[in-house]
């Protein structure tokens, strides 16, 4: 069919012109969000004509039994704002209506050698646990939660096209700064969750800046600040981190 929009010829299945980006009045499989996996339109590759299977011996088209290896499959592309496989040369995703040009300064549509993969992330982040544990363990427990307050900020705001350093960043930069990255480093995950909240539906309302004023005033409150905005951070991170999961592992569940 064509878009009524631009003219453009597009799948039947479309929810969105991959041209223009403007939405179709089609209610498909597209539309619904569910594409069968190693299908663009939303078909069965097992019933769709030019299917390899039958009811007889299968063939392969070209014989790679000698020294020839196959060709490398042609790189695939993702919609970085709901992983739906993208056709070549589409500028709209046809199933969220993402623009697949960019986002947030990346490429949208990237290599399947290098498809971001999102995971869930931690929602019972807790200041108590965070300092009990690590002076049980010797501030061992310490850097494990900075490891995973690293690796969930950078899932939750991987749209952003920014990135916040992990573990050996942290620890490196801490001590070339003499401590003073830890503060930027926790400024910068608020400052990013705080414009990623909306996003999920789950607005956070301290910014970075909250946390840099209460790391200022905790040095003088003998270093009580610091404790508050460590406590902000990952309030933030449990709240986002909750609508997150909702979005893309547990429906409307949330955690």
């Amino acid at each position: 069919m064509n878009c009524k929009h631009c003219n453009h010829t597009i799948p039947d299945n479309s929810a969105f012109c991959p041209s223009c980006g403007q939405k179709t009045e089609t209610t498909s499989v597209a539309a619904s969000g569910f594409v069968r996996p190693g299908s663009l339109d939303g078909s069965d590759p097992a019933t769709t004509s030019g299917s390899m299977v039958s009811d007889g011996p299968r063939v392969r088209p070209d014989n790679y039994g000698g020294s020839n290896p196959p060709p490398p499959p042609p790189p695939r592309r993702f919609c970085m704002a709901c992983g739906n496989q993208l056709a070549e040369g589409v500028n709209f995703c046809s199933v969220c209506g993402a623009d697949t040009r960019s986002n947030g300064g990346r490429t949208a549509g990237t290599d399947v050698g290098h498809l971001f993969v999102r995971t869930p992330v931690k929602t019972d982040y807790s200041l108590v646990a965070y300092i009990l544990l690590s002076f049980i363990t010797c501030g061992i427990y310490g850097w494990y939660y900075i490891h995973m307050m690293a690796r969930d900020t950078n899932q939750i705001c991987a749209e952003d096209g920014d990135k916040v350093g992990g573990l050996a960043a942290y620890i490196l930069l801490n001590l070339v700064t003499c401590g003073f990255y830890s503060v930027y480093w926790m400024y910068k995950i608020q400052n990013r969750l705080y414009i990623a909240g909306p996003k999920y539906g789950m607005p956070v309302a301290e910014t970075g800046t909250t946390v840099l004023v209460w790391y200022l005033v905790g040095f003088l409150i003998c270093g009580i600040g610091s404790f508050i905005a460590v406590h902000y951070v990952l309030k933030s991170l449990n709240r986002v981190g909750s609508a997150y999961n909702a979005r893309y592992f547990y429906g409307n569940a949330m955690r």
